[in-house]
């Protein structure tokens, strides 16, 4: 599927605001440029694979950041995004979701995953034809992927990280069953296309593998700023970072290994 730019949009203009309150409870309104989203779109339909034939379900609510995925995704590539009969599904209802619909893809966070594992419990699996399956939002323990490759082997499972000031997703790792053998965490994987990651130290140095550091974000993906709060903008965004880039900080800890980041934590 080839990506059409519109060459009547202006794509350093925003093209939508969506309201965050993070840990503070105070929500702010994250303004996203049309580039970010372009940007973000192409790579997710490349890197999911998805086309004409993709079937999306939705059951996030539609002010989570993780929604716009399947609006815009399907939009873009002649997809067809059905929307759950509830934000809240049971079980028996996301079975008969998946498999009345023929759902080829299915974006959750890890709560979420918790009913979609029942749901695979519930009637028989092969009906499902889902074919990928996108994790975000927090972490989760491995026994969950365990589980899902038992019912669906051919599954695709990716780990998508990125917060919301960095257009929905930054970084993204498939995971592989040969992951599930160590006990280490999953990672968050590398960044995404035209996305850059600087993990440094208190010294502002860049860490070395194994040891931890604050995870910066780069590129085009990087919000315009708040909507109308430049005083909080500027507690975030860094202008002047790395080689002179401008860049997000997220706060989040994090360690590189093999070229891999996991998240160690969240100051």
């Amino acid at each position: 599927m080839v990506f059409r730019r519109n060459k009547k949009i202006n794509f350093d203009s925003l093209v939508y605001i969506i309201y965050t309150s993070g840990s503070t409870g105070k929500p702010k309104g994250v303004a996203i440029k049309w580039a970010s989203l372009e940007n973000y779109i192409i790579d997710t339909n490349k890197r999911l694979d998805f086309g004409h034939e993709t079937k999306s379900l939705n059951m996030t609510s539609f002010c989570f950041d993780g929604a716009l995925t399947g609006i815009f995704c399907m939009l873009s590539c002649l997809g067809t995004l059905v929307i759950a009969p509830s934000f809240s599904l049971r079980a028996s209802t996301l079975y008969n979701e998946l498999v009345n619909k023929k759902i080829t893809d299915l974006g959750c966070t890890p709560i979420q995953l918790l009913v979609f594992l029942e749901a695979l419990e519930i009637g028989n699996a092969e009906n499902i034809l889902l074919q990928t399956l996108a994790i975000g939002g927090e972490s989760f323990s491995k026994k969950y992927i365990e589980h899902i490759y038992k019912y669906l082997p051919k599954v695709r499972i990716l780990n998508r990280y990125g917060p919301t000031e960095t257009t929905i997703v930054a970084s993204s790792y498939e995971i592989k069953k040969n992951d599930l053998m160590d006990e280490s965490d999953i990672p968050i994987g590398k960044p995404i296309n035209n996305v850059f990651f600087y993990a440094v130290n208190e010294k502002m140095e860049t860490i070395v593998p194994g040891e931890i550091g604050e995870l910066y974000i780069g590129g085009v993906q990087v919000m315009d700023g708040y909507w109308r709060d430049q005083q909080l903008t500027n507690e975030v965004i860094v202008e002047k970072f790395i080689n002179g880039e401008r860049v997000y900080r997220t706060g989040d800890m994090v360690t590189i290994n093999f070229g891999l980041v996991s998240r160690f934590s969240t100051k």
